[in-house]
């Protein structure tokens, strides 16, 4: 699969668990602020009683009498008995005037705190996958040299075989010629192993199948500005420690 520098930046920003979950804790810090400034609201609750008495029953006094009753409530509030108020009242504020006071502003401050929290993460994330992207990128380079390396050693064999089997050479030469290619044969499966495994650490960071092998569309990394040119190092000191 091809890939590049700007592709693999932009899947991470995109792509990178651990990038979305410091953007979805601050989806979770913003909920927290609202309950903080919605503490102070009251409750309205509403509710409906009917009551509904036929035959025998006791008086004040004691006396047994028969009656028919009926009482019915609806509105704020509930739980009327007889003509009595609601015993749940149909407004209800109950909170700390301190925590009405100083929760929002913390909530506030978390919601700014966890902003920066994530952009360091998404800073980092993309750090890590720039640096997996060199790796690949140099184990490409390796495979490559690897490779122009063997072949040259092959030829090289192939030249010395022709003279010892010929007589103008000699079969030590060929002898060595061998062992040479052997050891660079070596070097270009030790240099191919490096690069999968360079593929397959960068395939995690950008979220791919690691057993898919990526490959480099650049032969040298292109510089990107992530700063405006001309930018004083102090500034960028003091901005870093803020």
């Amino acid at each position: 699969m091809p890939i590049d520098l700007a592709s693999a930046l932009a899947m991470t920003d995109g792509q990178n668990p651990q990038v979305a979950f410091a953007r979805e804790r601050i989806t979770e810090a913003e909920a927290q602020l609202s309950r903080a400034q919605a503490m102070w609201l009251p409750s309205i609750r509403g509710g409906v009683n009917y009551n509904k008495h036929e035959g025998q029953i006791q008086d004040v006094a004691g006396k047994i009498i028969t009656t028919s009753r009926n009482s019915l409530y609806s509105g704020l509030g509930a739980n009327a008995v007889g003509a009595g108020s609601p015993t749940v009242p149909g407004l209800l504020a109950q909170f700390h005037l301190t925590d009405a006071i100083h929760q929002p502003r913390i909530a506030a401050s978390e919601v700014a705190a966890r902003t920066f929290a994530a952009q360091a993460q998404a800073n980092d994330s993309t750090l890590q996958t720039a640096l997996a992207y060199l790796d690949l990128l140099r184990a490409e380079q390796d495979i490559a040299i690897a490779r122009e390396t063997q072949e040259n050693t092959l030829k090289l064999q192939k030249l010395t075989a022709a003279y010892a089997k010929s007589g103008q050479g000699q079969q030590a030469d060929d002898d060595r010629a061998l062992a040479e290619l052997a050891l660079r044969e070596s070097d270009l499966e030790r240099a191919s192993e490096g690069g999968q495994v360079a593929s397959a650490r960068l395939a995690q960071l950008v979220q791919l199948d690691p057993t898919q092998l990526l490959s480099p569309q650049e032969t040298a990394v292109t510089p990107l500005n992530l700063i405006p040119e001309g930018t004083v190092i102090q500034d960028l000191v003091a901005q870093g420690l803020s």
